[in-house]
C-alpha cells in the first residue's frame, strides 16, 4: 500500500511539474501563442465533433473485447462506458478510466477482472503491431529528415513491432508462472502468460480479429483527421506522412501512461519527435495546446451526455 501511495504522490508531483513548465515557457514566450487568436472558430467545432466520434467509437470497441466471454452489451451502454472511462483517465489518476470499465463490467454484467484484462492486454499486442508497422511506413516516408532522433524512433518502433510480434507467435501457459508468488520472476512470467492468453482469445475469432483491426484502422484515421484539422487551423504546413507518425507517437505513449491524461508524456514524445515530423519546438506546444483545449471541453460536454445516457440505462436513480 505504501509503494501505491508513493506512486500516486510521484504521478501528481510530474503532472504538477509539466503544468510548472508550460506556465513558464508561456510567460517567456507569449508572442509564439498568437496563431491561437487566428484560429477559425468553426474548425474548433469540428475538431471536437471529430474528438467526440472517437470516443463514441470506443463504445464498439468495448462490445468487441468481451465478446469472448458472451457478455453482450448494447451500444448505448458501450458509448457510455467509452465515455466515462475517456474522463477518467483524462481527470483521474492514471489509469482510472481502465479501472472503472472493469468494474462496472465486474459488477453489472459478471465479467471478471481477469478475462477483462487479459483480453485488453491481448488487443493492445495488436494494436501494438498495427501501430509500429504504419510508424515505420511513415518513418521510410520521412527519410528525408534523417538524424539521430530519427534513428531512434525507427528503431522505438522496430522495438515496438518485436514486441508484439513476440507475444503474438509466443504462447506462455499460466501454469509456467509458478514459483515464488511475490517473487518478481513469478510476476513477469503471469503478465507474460495473461497476454498470451488475451491474444490467443481474440486470434482464434478470426472475424473478432477483422472487426478489431478494422477499429484500429478507424480510430487511427480519426485521429490523424483532427491533427490534420489542428495544423490546418493554425495555418501550418505538413505531409500525410507526417500526420501518420504524429499520429502514432501520440497512440503509443499511452503505453508510458503515468500521469492523468497522460500529459506531459505524449508532449515529450512528440517534442522528441519534432525534427522528424517537419515541426518546430513552438508548433509542436501549439498544436498541442489546441488538442488538449478542445479534448478538454469536449469532454465536458460528452460528460453531460453521459448523464442522459445513465438515466436511460438505469433510471433516475441508478444503484
Amino acid at each position: 500500500m505504501r509503494f501505491f501511495s508513493k506512486n500516486k504522490y510521484l504521478r501528481l508531483g510530474l503532472s504538477i511539474l509539466v503544468l510548472i513548465l508550460f506556465c513558464y515557457y508561456f510567460i517567456g514566450n507569449k508572442d509564439k501563442f498568437q496563431p491561437l487568436l487566428n484560429i477559425n472558430p468553426l474548425l474548433l467545432v469540428m475538431i471536437s465533433l471529430i474528438y467526440a466520434l472517437s470516443v463514441a467509437s470506443n463504445g464498439i470497441f468495448t462490445k468487441l473485447i468481451i465478446k469472448p466471454f458472451n457478455v453482450t452489451i448494447s451500444l448505448t451502454e458501450g458509448v457510455f462506458l467509452a465515455i466515462i472511462s475517456s474522463v477518467g483517465n483524462f481527470f483521474a489518476p492514471a489509469g482510472a478510466g481502465y479501472g472503472l470499465r472493469a468494474v462496472y463490467l465486474k459488477r453489472r454484467h459478471g465479467l471478471s477482472y481477469t478475462n477483462y484484462s487479459a483480453t485488453l492486454a491481448g488487443y493492445y499486442i495488436l494494436s501494438i503491431m498495427i501501430y509500429a508497422i504504419l510508424g515505420l511506413v511513415a518513418v521510410l516516408l520521412l527519410r528525408s529528415n534523417e538524424g539521430p532522433n530519427y534513428i531512434i524512433i525507427a528503431l522505438g518502433l522496430t522495438g515496438a513491432l518485436l514486441f508484439s510480434l513476440f507475444f503474438s507467435l509466443v504462447r506462455i501457459p499460466s501454469n509456467k508462472a509458478g514459483g515464488d508468488k511475490g517473487g518478481v520472476a513469478h510476476k513477469v512470467l503471469h503478465f507474460a502468460a495473461m497476454i498470451t492468453k488475451g491474444w490467443h482469445e481474440i486470434y482464434m475469432d478470426h472475424n473478432l480479429l477483422m472487426q478489431l483491426v478494422a477499429l484500429t484502422l478507424g480510430s487511427l484515421a480519426l485521429n490523424m483527421i483532427m491533427i490534420g484539422a489542428i495544423v490546418f487551423a493554425l495555418h501550418l504546413s505538413t505531409s500525410f506522412a507526417a500526420i501518420l507518425l504524429y499520429s502514432v507517437l501520440g497512440f503509443l505513449s499511452i503505453f508510458f501512461n503515468v500521469t492523468p491524461g497522460n500529459i506531459g508524456i505524449k508532449e515529450g514524445v512528440i517534442l522528441f519527435s519534432a525534427s522528424v515530423l517537419g515541426f518546430s519546438l513552438s508548433q509542436v506546444i501549439l498544436i498541442a495546446v489546441v488538442e488538449r483545449g478542445m479534448v478538454f471541453l469536449s469532454l465536458l460536454y460528452l460528460w453531460g451526455i453521459s448523464e442522459g445516457i445513465k438515466r436511460k440505462l438505469f433510471g433516475a436513480q441508478p444503484s
